[in-house]
């Protein structure tokens, strides 16, 4: 069966024990829903690391450092496979919505930033995140499942 293929990186950023979400709008909801740190690993020379890094700088304006890897999340339709790649992170930065212009230049529609306690993310009802897979990965993260780094083979090649 031929498959409608993506590999995406999520990243589940902490600062002072909290985490931060985003709100965002998709085509397939009619109102914006609470999402992580994601997107496509689709650039050309780009490691997957790198993607992490750059997507969190493109959707929140944070610099962060990657600090383990949660591990890798797949979903499966009739017709299409998504692979993600997630890890936690850190930063000492303060989130900010990106500019307009630079939402249109990625295809992003961000209305909402900000930092969550864990207890606070166990009362968000998971039909008001943006996907199940954000719902999982996140409570894996909470779980404090995850590995080093250094097991993450991301090599260019």
């Amino acid at each position: 069966m031929n498959y409608d293929t993506k590999i995406k990186v999520v990243v589940v950023v902490y600062k002072n024990n909290k985490i931060l979400l985003i709100k965002e709008k998709i085509k397939k909801f009619s109102d914006p829903k609470w999402n992580i740190i994601r997107g496509s690993y689709d650039k050309e020379g780009e490691s997957i690391m790198e993607t992490a890094i750059r997507e969190a700088l493109e959707e929140s304006k944070v610099s962060i450092k990657l600090t383990n890897y949660i591990g890798t999340f797949t979903q499966r339709s009739s017709d299409k496979l998504r692979i993600y790649y997630a890890f936690n992170a850190k930063t000492e930065d303060d989130p900010i919505v990106p500019e307009e212009e630079t939402q249109k230049q990625n295809d992003e529609f961000i209305s909402e930033v900000g930092w969550f306690s864990e207890e606070e993310i166990s009362k968000i009802d998971p039909e008001k995140m943006i996907d199940p897979i954000v719902y999982d990965i996140l409570n894996t993260s909470i779980k404090g499942k995850s590995y080093p780094l250094v097991d993450f083979y991301d090599k260019k090649v």
